[in-house]
């Protein structure tokens, strides 16, 4: 398990420009040019979007609904980066509808699962996911099911667990076990904190890994 309290050599993920891109509220939408697409799911009280800004930097940017666990849509943001002095390409965030608002009507639950698997599915691009958790609640059953069907249609993805601010060291280290098994072989949970960047660097790293076969010399 890695030592969060170690000093991490700086990511070389360097966002040169980020622009919203679109709203897809059915599969017609999607993007059609080919970029790489990194998504970010989580229920609508696990801090997502505060994520999102941390790592676009743009705290302006990133789109929030009025009302949680509402949002029907997903939200592309276009990125234009730099791995290394020569290296360079374009990819996709994409931020999912916050999942698990029981208040929100059938129709809207309803319409989210259909967007949702017709996404995960059927998207080609689609070369990561993070899933977002806070850190202090263990994972129900809805979670599990989403890590569940992860695995069934072989998408890769990352536990992120957000809200580490929230707890002590040692409170951490004890909840990063509890979500060891359900990790994705070969990625391991990152302890994250959305408000004081912890976890930031180990981030970015594995976006860079994932990117580094979709880039532009």
């Amino acid at each position: 398990m890695p030592d969060e309290r170690r000093n991490l050599t700086v990511s070389p993920f360097i966002i040169r420009d980020v622009q919203f891109a679109l709203s897809a509220v059915k599969p017609d939408n999607f993007p059609a040019d080919g970029l790489p697409e990194i998504a970010f799911a989580g229920r609508s009280n696990a801090g997502k979007s505060s994520v999102l800004r941390l790592l676009l930097n743009r705290r302006a940017l990133v789109r929030v609904s009025s009302t949680p666990g509402h949002t029907q849509a997903l939200n592309y943001y276009r990125l234009d980066y730099r791995l290394d002095s020569i290296t360079s390409g374009s990819c996709y965030f994409v931020d999912m509808p916050g999942y698990g608002f029981a208040r929100a009507p059938k129709d809207v639950q309803t319409s989210w699962k259909r967007l949702i698997e017709a996404y995960l599915e059927r998207r080609k691009t689609l070369v990561m996911l993070f899933c977002i958790f806070d850190i202090r609640r263990e994972p129900d059953a809805l979670d599990m099911s989403l890590l569940d069907y992860l695995r069934s249609v072989e998408i890769p993805f990352c536990i992120l667990l957000n809200k580490a601010d929230k707890l002590s060291y040692s409170q951490r280290l004890a909840a990063r076990r509890g979500f060891d098994a359900m990790a994705f072989a070969g990625v391991e949970p990152v302890v994250f904190s959305a408000q004081t960047g912890l976890g930031l660097n180990e981030v970015q790293k594995i976006i860079c890994e994932q990117l580094g076969g979709h880039v532009i010399s």
